[in-house]
């Protein structure tokens, strides 16, 4: 890649309760695998959530919010088992509802943005494996359920599709076909914005302008593939 040539920045916030702490790290840890990989077609991933955030004064969601701005977010990844979390201390200017957990509170930022702005692109994990029965709270318990009743097509306050997984290891394939597929998105992108098609007027056909640094670009692209395949995690082979 030419040094010179400016990374294109993909942001992902991250939601989440301290009871999936381990499928937040396996979020980190997918992204740290494709480094090399997007590095290689100009991309900058980036994970971020209120752990990165420099301690200061105020209200605490609200200073998450100053340091990590949610219109900087191009993808908003949550993820629930069986916490909810605490109440923030702030209200839905919409309804004036008190929060009850800070991920809600981030949710519900990142939808009305995304009703504004279709951005950004919210996806919602729930975690289905057993927890032990000393380890409930359920009042938490029923919080969770209740935000994923709101997912309903027809009765729901914010339709739409999460995805359940039973295991950290099922997450992290989840994770790595995520990221993954972001990065080969982009890289397709990228070709078709290098290379554009034009009608050549002797055969009629559409045909790259620079053929063969096209194919040779192609090539890399598939390469590209190929390495991306070996450093996926076991779990996530049958993926591709």
């Amino acid at each position: 890649m030419n040094p010179n040539q400016a990374f294109k920045k993909l942001r992902i916030f991250a939601a989440s309760p301290s009871d999936v702490a381990s499928e937040r790290a396996k979020l980190e840890n997918v992204v740290g695998m494709l480094k090399p990989l997007a590095d290689y077609i100009g991309l900058s991933v980036e994970v971020v959530d209120w752990h990165k955030v420099v301690p200061d004064m105020g209200r605490p969601q609200q200073v998450i919010f100053d340091k990590l701005q949610p219109t900087t977010w191009d993808v908003f990844i949550g993820i629930l088992w069986h916490r909810f979390g605490t109440p923030p201390g702030g209200k839905d200017p919409q309804t004036q509802k008190e929060y009850l957990s800070g991920t809600e509170e981030e949710f519900r930022t990142a939808f009305r943005l995304w009703e504004q702005f279709k951005k950004p692109r919210i996806m919602m994990y729930r975690c289905t494996r057993q927890v032990d029965l000393n380890a409930i709270d359920f009042d938490q318990a029923r919080k969770v359920q209740g935000f994923f009743a709101q997912f309903d097509a027809i009765k729901g306050e914010h339709p739409g599709l999460y995805q359940a997984f039973d295991s950290t290891e099922a997450f992290e394939k989840l994770c790595w076909i995520i990221c993954k597929s972001f990065c080969w998105n982009i890289a397709k992108r990228k070709k078709a914005a290098r290379f554009p098609l034009k009608r050549c007027k002797r055969w009629r056909l559409r045909c790259p302008i620079t053929c063969r640094v096209a194919l040779r670009f192609s090539d890399a692209l598939r390469k590209w593939k190929r390495c991306c395949k070996r450093s996926a995690p076991k779990s996530a082979a049958g993926a591709w």
